[in-house]
This record gives C-alpha cells, structure tokens and sequence, in this order.
C-alpha cells in the first residue's frame, strides 16, 4: 500500500528542489514513497480474521 498523496504537488516541488541542487552541483534527490507494506503483511492473520 502507498499513501503519499498529493502526487502532482509532489512532483513539482521535486522538480524544483532538483533544478536548485544541480544549480549548486548536487546530487538530485529520489522520489519518496511511504511504504506500508510491511505493516500489512505484518498484521495479515489479524486482517484475515476482520474479513
């Protein structure tokens, strides 16, 4: 599952965080996800059991 909302917004604050860091000669910076999977799969039996 991911809920990073707001995708567009997100992209373009990425893209100008990005155009500003290679003005300075930085590395660029990733995409960030915020990755729930493991809490999922972590609680499947009692997830299994709601349903």
């Amino acid at each position: 599952l991911y809920n990073v909302g707001n995708p567009e917004q997100r992209a373009h604050a990425l893209k100008a965080e990005n155009d500003r860091r290679r003005a300075a000669g930085e590395p660029e910076k990733l995409p960030e996800e915020n990755y729930y999977g493991w809490l999922v799969n972590d609680k499947l039996p009692e997830l299994n059991a709601l349903f």
